[in-house]
């Protein structure tokens, strides 16, 4: 009697720890390749990834963008100015350049 109650407790340890192991804390989802040459309309966006940062180029200036939180996809936001953004989305990118919205943007 004592033997099964061991052998419970050993099976029911060992299921137990193989399940802890399987639920592992929520993946945070890779951040897109937004890095390239992009066309909004008749401005282009150069983006590129500069170690754990972002710069976007357009008009003769360049931007350092942050990483924002976003509702879907990934928003980047200028540090030095929050009206400049870009938002890529699944089948949708746009971005703003100092508060003026650009058509929607493809990737060239």
């Amino acid at each position: 009697m004592q033997r099964n109650r061991f052998l419970t407790a050993a099976l029911v340890t060992a299921a137990a720890a193989s399940l802890a192991a399987c639920a592992s804390a929520p993946r945070t989802p890779a951040t897109p390749n937004v890095a390239g040459t992009w066309q909004c309309g008749k401005q282009t966006l150069v983006i590129e990834k500069a170690g754990d940062e972002h710069r976007l180029t357009a008009g003769g200036r360049t931007y350092t963008l942050k990483q924002e939180p976003a509702a879907a996809g990934v928003w980047f936001e200028a540090k030095e100015d929050p009206s400049t953004w870009f938002w890529a989305q699944p089948g949708e990118n746009t971005a703003s350049l100092k508060g003026l919205g650009l058509p929607p943007c493809v990737r060239k």
